[in-house]
């Protein structure tokens, strides 16, 4: 679900397991991977990403984490270590203030165990494979998420925005005159739930766009440089080493060696 670099490999070795319908307003997709001895001590890139994670990873010893990360607004490298599986939640934007007793900007680039948040992760790390572990973080979810509000309309519309990636690219001022509201209520609605800007989530959304479309297409990077809002190649390129850790014609490169935990690649609106 964390959109990773490292071997399309990795592709093939995902798992996805069915979000409970009780679920879906917050949760998008719920994933397992195994990690074979190959991929470890490889370097990795996580890149921006809009949507906040719930990851349990189990290593060779049998020692488990749980944690809870926020959005990304950069790529941050890490070394995979000797990580045996790894189960994952993505959530949906504006699913985090749900779970934390704050707004979504005190996870924003950051990573926390799961009992920093009030959540038990006594089930969670005693379950034993990776299903069983899943089961017990969907159990685990549902009970902190019981009574809770859906993510706000706003932030939906936003997301749905970010993905249109129209000539110019949308603006925050139009969306929220689309919305009917003022720009000043969507970036505050925004902000709070989500950790992000509402300029940065539009940046992000555009960016993964553009990304998809460099590994899944031969098409002219200039192209998709316009496509995505780019005025020109030069910008687009500055713009995509900033947030992605590279630029465009080095990640096109490694085409099918992108790897990433979530095979949609975009959060749904």
């Amino acid at each position: 679900m964390i959109r990773l670099d490292g071997g399309g490999a990795v592709r093939r070795l995902i798992t996805d397991l069915d979000v409970p319908v009780g679920l879906e307003p917050w949760v998008e997709a719920v994933s397992a991977v195994t990690w074979p001895r190959a991929l470890h001590g490889r370097r990795w890139i996580v890149v921006p990403d809009v949507s906040a994670h719930v990851l349990v990873h189990c290593d060779r010893g049998g020692h488990r984490t749980a944690s809870v990360v926020g959005a990304r607004t950069t790529s941050a490298r890490f070394a995979m270590g000797s990580r045996r599986w790894t189960v994952a939640v993505r959530l949906r934007p504006g699913a985090i203030p749900c779970l934390v007793s704050d707004d979504a900007t005190t996870l924003t680039d950051r990573s926390v165990r799961l009992a920093e948040i009030g959540l038990d992760p006594g089930s969670v790390l005693d379950a034993g494979a990776p299903n069983a572990c899943a089961d017990a973080l969907i159990a685990a979810l549902g009970r902190a998420l019981e009574g809770c509000g859906t993510p706000d309309w706003r932030v939906r519309g936003l997301v749905a925005a970010s993905r249109t990636a129209p000539a110019r690219g949308p603006r925050v001022r139009d969306t929220a005159r689309s919305m009917g509201v003022s720009e000043r209520t969507l970036r505050g609605v925004v902000r709070r739930e989500t950790g992000l800007g509402p300029g940065a989530l539009l940046r992000i959304g555009r960016m993964l766009g553009a990304a998809e479309r460099i590994v899944s297409s031969s098409e002219d990077l200039s192209s998709i440089a316009h496509r995505s809002g780019f005025a020109d190649h030069a910008h687009f390129t500055h713009e995509f080493r900033r947030l992605m850790g590279e630029p465009p014609s080095r990640y096109r490169r490694r085409g099918s060696t992108i790897a990433e935990f979530d095979k949609r690649g975009w959060p749904q609106a």
